[in-house]
């Protein structure tokens, strides 16, 4: 297995292993056909979001950006829980944002935050954001995450909480390697 370069960009064994486990736990727990073959793929193969990650410029990223640590003073938004601050990809941030929001029930539009972080990311840095850049490294943070740590959340969930962070996992890791 690969390890990623930058703060938040490291591979943990000890983690995936754990999360490889939980992932084989989840999914025998709803009697997935294929399951622990797909998961054994993924934990094999994870370091496809090596490259992807490690490639191009890194920015100031919050770590762990989500809906519940968004405060909302009359109309200002104030971001709080910075103690996960590092450098990486700032798609990173974006993608545990939705995929948080989604998995716990908190419908969020998901291409109007991408076309708002690359109009948003376009300016800042003064040239014109590549869209499906910015979705291949979404999918990477996305595969990322999901595999690393939601099992852990999701041991002795109902299939309906599983199957949709479960079938994005898939879904990524199988569109990542397609393309790889």
């Amino acid at each position: 297995m690969s390890t990623l370069s930058g703060e938040d960009q490291t591979l943990n064994e000890n983690l995936l292993l754990r999360s490889y486990k939980n992932w084989i736990y989840v999914i025998n727990q709803h009697n997935v056909i294929h399951g622990e073959k797909i998961i054994d793929e993924i934990y094999k193969n994870l370091d496809i979001v090596c490259p992807i990650l490690n490639n191009g410029n890194q920015y100031i990223c919050h770590g762990d950006f989500h809906p519940e640590n968004i405060l909302i003073d009359n109309e200002d938004f104030i971001i709080c829980d910075w103690q996960n601050v590092k450098i990486g990809k700032g798609i990173g941030d974006v993608s545990f944002f939705v995929d948080r929001a989604h998995g716990f029930g908190i419908h969020v539009d998901s291409e109007k935050i991408i076309d708002n972080y690359c109009l948003c990311l376009s300016k800042y840095i003064g040239k014109t954001i590549d869209k499906k850049n910015i979705l291949q490294e979404q999918s990477a943070a996305a595969l990322k995450n999901i595999f690393s740590y939601w099992a852990e959340y999701l041991k002795d969930c109902s299939w309906e909480k599983v199957y949709p962070l479960y079938q994005k996992m898939v879904n990524t890791y199988k569109l990542l390697i397609s393309v790889k």
